[in-house]
């Protein structure tokens, strides 16, 4: 997807100021000389109707030339208002932090800064000509309990050269209940943050209207189970935020996923359709996920992600944790935050006093408000997020990989490491080893597999790999820490 905003800013107004000022005085000189020519007579052979004509199309080329300066020149006059109206929001409610880094022992334990300003974008969204500018923040939730955080999409407008709100909407699936009521799956961010997450807002440009392409897919694994996923489409239209379509998960959580879709005409709902069902005793048109996904949204000319449509059951995407949109330089990215569980760690085999890490990385897709996370730099300043111990119980993914080895010419062989999605910092502890509690960045460890199988079966692949820890002591051993006795899956 696209890295850097379609509009250039901080061009100075200045030199485009001098520039139609010159360009004026060339018209001015313009219509001298053709006061001058049409008021003398025509030279032998000549058309006065000819010289009129030429004289008239050189001075409406310059006019539409002058037209053209003009309009850009309001255009970076309002890139500069709606710059400073971002900087305001910022000061109001601060910029999100988009490399946030934490560890979980319990429920109660909050590690998550939910607030801030997530990003923006400046474009003619409704296609009237004048520019306007959208803001995604994450503010307290007056209507619910303390430390809940709703995402609000703004929509700003110039007027009589001031910055003011044109829209706003709470980001949230749409969902009609049995009972008839109509309301949102609102987006919910909270301190304590223990789910795998992905939330994102994408600007789509398809068949000359812009779309908010929304998605909030959320999955439990560190504390309990269950999954939520569901992707809707607004648009700026009329000076309001409409719904557009809203494919939403409409039942289930760990089984019997059912998923319905809506769409809207002019901001109403008029129908409400069931697209896919788990549900043996609930028929559905699709009973493969992947391919409903797909057609409810190709209506509006949406792709979804080749790897999204070869899911056959919602469950098949439990660990994928990707936008269902496919990488296409033509969207914008407003933005798009991932949480995800990066390392568990059991201090016995009853995986009694665990403890879960969690990354919380922010992209954005303009550079209005600077860039994203850089994963490289994160994990470079990451503190210890807990202690490790052999003998521990640890569970972390990646890629795994073969390394050869050789001590001596008798002495040589082959062993599997498993690159790290995201490293982790633990701070390790042996008597044994003289270990004190140093913090050790871990981005590979060596993986000594319960089933020998394994290896060649997972090679190459992204993987969760759960085992025993045990520290390196000898030439053996290519990492510091190693997991033993080890299972994994895909």
């Amino acid at each position: 997807m696209k890295q850097e905003s379609k509009r250039k800013l901080n061009i100075p107004i200045l030199i485009a100021i001098v520039f139609t000022v010159v360009v004026i005085a060339l018209v001015a000189l313009v219509g001298v000389y053709v006061c001058k020519t049409e008021s003398s007579t025509p030279a032998a052979g000549s058309d006065s109707g000819d010289q009129a004509g030429a004289a008239g199309t050189l001075s409406g080329n310059l006019s539409a030339a002058l037209n053209k300066i003009s309009n850009a020149t309001a255009g970076k006059e309002e890139d500069a208002l709606f710059e400073d109206a971002l900087a305001g929001l910022v000061s109001q409610y601060g910029s999100f932090d988009p490399n946030q880094q934490g560890s979980m022992q319990s429920l109660s334990d909050a590690w998550f800064n939910p607030k801030g300003v997530l990003g923006a974008e400046i474009q003619d969204f409704d296609l009237d000509g004048d520019s306007e500018m959208a803001v995604c923040i994450s503010i307290p939730d007056q209507a619910s309990e303390e430390g809940r955080y709703s995402i609000v999409l703004n929509l700003y407008e110039v007027e009589e050269n001031q910055v003011k709100q044109s829209a706003a909407a709470v980001l949230g699936a749409y969902i009609q209940r049995d009972s008839g009521e109509q309301n949102l799956k609102n987006v919910v961010w909270t301190p304590n943050l223990w789910m795998d997450q992905i939330t994102a807002v994408t600007l789509v440009e398809k068949e000359g209207q812009y779309y908010f392409f929304c998605e909030d897919y959320s999955v439990a694994r560190s504390f309990g189970d269950g999954l939520d996923h569901s992707c809707w489409i607004m648009q700026y239209r009329d000076h309001s935020i409409q719904y557009v379509c809203s494919y939403t998960q409409t039942d289930g959580g760990s089984a019997d996923f059912m998923y319905t879709g809506y769409k809207f005409e002019n901001g109403a709902c008029v129908s409400a359709d069931l697209y896919y069902s788990e549900c043996y005793d609930v028929p559905a048109p699709y009973d493969h996920f992947g391919e409903a996904m797909t057609a409810f949204f190709q209506d509006y000319g949406i792709e979804i992600d080749p790897e999204v449509q070869k899911e056959a059951y919602v469950s098949d995407g439990y660990y994928r944790m990707q936008s269902v949109l496919p990488e296409d330089e033509e969207h914008t990215i407003l933005f798009q935050l991932t949480n995800k569980q990066i390392c568990f760690v059991a201090q016995d085999a009853l995986w009694s006093n665990a403890s879960y890490d969690f990354t919380a990385q922010l992209l954005r897709g303009n550079t209005l408000l600077g860039n994203s996370s850089d994963p490289a730099a994160v994990s470079e300043s990451m503190e210890s997020t807990g202690p490790l111990y052999e003998g521990n119980t640890m569970s972390v993914s990646g890629t795994l990989v073969k390394r050869d080895y050789e001590i001596n010419s008798n002495n040589k062989g082959t062993v599997y490491i498993l690159q790290l999605d995201t490293p982790v910092v633990k701070s390790l502890y042996s008597d044994y080893l003289g270990y004190n509690g140093e913090a050790e960045l871990i981005s590979e460890m060596q993986i000594g597999f319960e089933n020998q199988e394994d290896e060649q079966r997972y090679l190459n692949q992204d993987i969760m790999v759960t085992g025993s820890v045990m520290f390196g002591t000898t030439g053996h051993h290519l990492t510091k820490v190693l997991l033993m006795d080890a299972y994994a899956f895909a």
